[in-house]
């Protein structure tokens, strides 16, 4: 029993010293990375070649030119047609003077015929009616018809249009809704006047229409 437990081995031992310590290692050096120097005399690498831009199709462009020329075209032909006849001045020119107006008589020149009929009389005063008739090839836009009576005898009253009157020089104006005479058409129009005595006296012989002289019977 004896020899038995001498042969194991103590629970402890004697102390181990620990290994010894040496100076700090260093790192192994990092090699260092050197860019080639470039020699002055060499040349410079080319530049990149430019990029190519893709073509730009015109062909949209000439259609809608040719769209565009066409629309200006019709509505050039629109106008020049038009179903109103009306002649349409270029801008920029005036329109010539003599073109009548439609806020205005046409101007002189026209082809009339003018009829003085009195239709009664009596002491100081009597009733006449004047027919315009328009003997041209193109109504008459606004009428403005003279005459001179030849004495004193003034217009009072009258009707179907507007009257003026300086002296013995009497001036009859369209109503508005007869100023047009067509070819071939007349207007007529009544006043009554006053006179100097029992007679109505001679007719006027002479009118104007427009500044025009009309025929009278």
């Amino acid at each position: 029993m004896t020899a038995s437990a001498d042969a194991r081995p103590a629970p402890y031992g004697p102390p181990v010293a620990p290994p010894p310590v040496g100076p700090p290692v260093a790192p192994p050096p990092v090699a260092e990375v050197r860019t080639p120097t470039r020699v002055l005399d060499e040349p410079l690498p080319p530049p990149p070649p430019p990029r190519r831009r893709a073509p730009v199709s015109r062909r949209p462009w000439a259609i809608a030119g040719v769209v565009l020329a066409g629309l200006a075209a019709v509505a050039v032909l629109a106008a020049a047609f038009s179903p109103d006849g009306e002649r349409r001045e270029r801008p920029g020119r005036a329109a010539p003077a003599d073109a009548p107006s439609r806020s205005r008589p046409a101007a002189s020149g026209v082809e009339c015929a003018v009829s003085y009929r009195v239709d009664g009389s009596w002491p100081q005063g009597f009733q006449a009616t004047v027919r315009i008739t328009n003997l041209g090839d193109r109504p008459i836009e606004g009428w403005r018809l003279g005459w001179t009576f030849p004495d004193g005898r003034r217009v009072t009253d009258l009707w179907n249009g507007g009257r003026e009157q300086d002296g013995r020089n009497v001036t009859v104006t369209d109503a508005g809704w007869n100023r047009v005479v067509p070819p071939d058409g007349t207007v007529e129009f009544g006043f009554v006047g006053a006179q100097d005595g029992d007679s109505a006296g001679p007719r006027p012989r002479r009118f104007t229409l427009n500044g025009g002289a009309c025929r009278a019977p």
